[in-house]
């Protein structure tokens, strides 16, 4: 069977017609009957109920019913009929609002304490109308924060009213982006589709908030759309043409492909000035293609590397000239990182968190185990490997040597090698132009299993991750409370604040190891004297994380709360069922 053999769909047989209707129909009655029971188990969740497996311990069965139902419609459909619709791309949208915009329907306030961050920041640009580069490194690559600063103020809304669906929205236009991605990298309509099934399923990385990196991921698949959809290619030859399945063939280039080249220039330019990794990660993606993939032209990946280099070299300068030891010092160091990556995550915390990790690492290895069975059919049907998407699913690997970012680099290499895992993984279902009935069965139970493994993997850390609607009231509280100048002190950042009065306070992250013993004096030490005034806010996100994270214990909260509120130089002037402000009232001096 040839490249066009399988990209070529079934053609509809006697009858089809009759089975299509009967078969949408059905879809459209059930699909309807799916929804309604998610939302009944939306009606019936309570955020308070948050246990330490985090969100999955409150959400209603219902939900699950309701997403399971979805999913054997879904799957019954890529079985029985030969051509999708519109109604396979809702299905698919129902099932992406269930997995990645349930905590914005049942939360109280939207999720994820950095995203209110983020919208600081959004809201210093607006009235400034200037970067303040040497207040915070991400201020240094600001595209996507004046991009929000923008938006926000031609339509004159609150830009916090985004951070509630932006994660639901990244993830269809991500989602939107992988599936013409998995087209030109030649996989079937139906395998595309799997694909896409999987990726949905499978992102549990918790990486499309409200953020520069999900702005970088979206502009970062749309130039390798344009790129593999656009831009000539050279044969195979020699060893590559034994070893290697070519890319689909592109027909009528004429045009396309000098706007093709533009377009990505343009997008290049943006993706330098919106984040620090998303770039590398392009160029080592681009190589792959070209020298692989025999993509031209190959200045395109001269141009990404040369754009992002210029932005680091000068609109960056006041970042990188007072923290090179931060950029470089992890290069070569690959214990180091790991360590901070894998062993510093794993190790530790309470029991409730090893499980969560747990289902972390296992769900990630399914996926890439299904994508090494699925590449392996290719190549026992073929004898010849897809080298570039097993490139393109490997190169992001290579940040493991340049950078721990903050422990978080092995989330990231996970999130950049998604797209082509789930595409290699969907190849296991549907290895050329059909999914059988066994084939289609095996998947059910991988999207059913997928469906709580996903909400304990995604959702977690819910108890320390979730905001609430107390939170946000006691943050704003604060910002009443305390005068300009003041130092406002968290035992954890795990908090809505600086969403507001980015620059009219001084925010203090201060040491956990000064509250693990509850020592007052080691407490007293902790906050910083300031004639303006310090607060300390506790909230139950950071009790939770000292809880979980640290590895303290249940009631320890309640024994630091207790603490604080007997200590003679603390008082405590606000709480709510979510949070406590404390105001020092002794300005010198520590108790004896």
């Amino acid at each position: 069977m040839t490249a066009v053999d399988e990209r070529r769909e079934r053609a509809p047989g006697p009858g089809s017609a009759d089975r299509r209707s009967l078969v949408d129909g059905a879809t459209i009655v059930l699909g309807a009957a799916a929804v309604g029971l998610v939302a009944l188990g939306w009606s019936g969740t309570d955020e308070t109920r948050v246990s330490d497996l985090g969100l999955i311990s409150a959400l209603s069965p219902w939900v699950f019913v309701g997403s399971a139902l979805l999913v054997l419609l879904a799957v019954a459909r890529l079985v029985l009929l030969p051509r999708l619709s519109f109604i396979d791309a809702a299905l698919l949208g129902a099932q992406v609002l269930v997995l990645h915009g349930t905590p914005a329907v049942v939360e109280s306030a939207a999720r994820f304490p950095v995203a209110w961050l983020h919208a600081g920041f959004v809201n210093e640009l607006i009235p400034a109308g200037q970067l303040l580069t040497n207040v915070d490194a991400r201020f240094n690559w600001p595209g996507f924060f004046t991009t929000m600063a923008v938006v926000a103020d031609a339509t004159g809304t609150d830009v916090v009213s985004y951070l509630r669906w932006a994660p639901l929205v990244a993830e269809l236009l991500i989602i939107a982006l992988v599936y013409p991605l998995t087209r030109a990298l030649g996989a079937s309509s139906r395998t595309a589709a799997v694909a896409v099934w999987l990726y949905a399923t499978f992102d549990w990385v918790g990486q499309t908030y409200f953020a520069p990196q999900t702005y970088g991921v979206i502009l970062q698949l749309a130039f390798l759309v344009i790129a593999l959809r656009t831009q000539p290619r050279d044969a195979l030859t020699g060893r590559r043409a034994r070893w290697f399945t070519p890319l689909p063939t592109i027909v009528h280039l004429e045009g396309r492909a000098w706007w093709g080249f533009l377009l990505m220039t343009g997008l290049a330019a943006a993706l330098a000035g919106t984040h620090q990794l998303s770039p590398i990660v392009l160029v080592l993606q681009l190589m792959a293609i070209v020298v692989i993939g025999r993509v031209r032209p190959r200045e395109v990946v001269w141009v990404v590397a040369l754009l992002a280099a210029a932005w680091l070299t000068f609109a960056a300068k006041p970042y990188w000239s007072g923290h090179l030891e931060t950029i470089i010092g992890d290069i070569g160091n690959l214990d180091g990182v790991l360590q901070s990556a894998v062993s510093d995550r794993v190790g530790g915390g309470s029991a409730a968190r090893q499980v969560v990790l747990m289902v972390r690492f296992a769900f990630a290895g399914a996926l890439g185990g299904l994508a090494l069975l699925g590449l392996f059919r290719r190549w026992r049907d073929r004898r010849r490997v897809d080298g570039v998407v097993v490139a393109l699913a490997a190169v992001p690997i290579a940040l493991v040597a340049m950078q721990s970012y903050g422990g978080e680099i092995v989330l990231r290499v996970f999130l950049n090698s998604l797209p082509f895992l789930a595409l290699g993984a969907a190849w296991a279902f549907v290895p050329r132009r059909v999914l059988g009935r066994w084939a289609g069965a095996a998947l059910a139970v991988v999207l059913l299993v997928g469906i709580p493994a996903h909400i304990v993997a995604h959702y977690g850390n819910e108890r320390f991750e979730q905001v609430t609607a107390g939170d946000v009231a006691a943050v704003r509280e604060l910002y009443d409370l305390a005068p300009a100048g003041a130092s406002i002190v968290v035992v954890t950042p795990t908090m809505p604040w600086r969403f507001e009065n980015y620059s009219d306070f001084d925010y203090v992250v201060t040491k956990v190891d000064a509250f693990v013993d509850l020592d007052p004096v080691s407490i007293r030490a902790a906050l910083p004297e300031n004639s303006d005034g310090t607060y300390l806010f506790v909230n139950n996100a950071q009790l939770a994380q000292l809880e979980l994270v640290n590895g303290l214990g249940d009631g320890y909260g309640d024994q630091l709360l207790d603490l604080l509120d007997g200590v003679p130089w603390l008082t405590r002037v606000y709480s709510n069922d979510s949070a406590v402000i404390y105001r020092l009232t002794e300005p010198t001096g520590t108790e004896e």
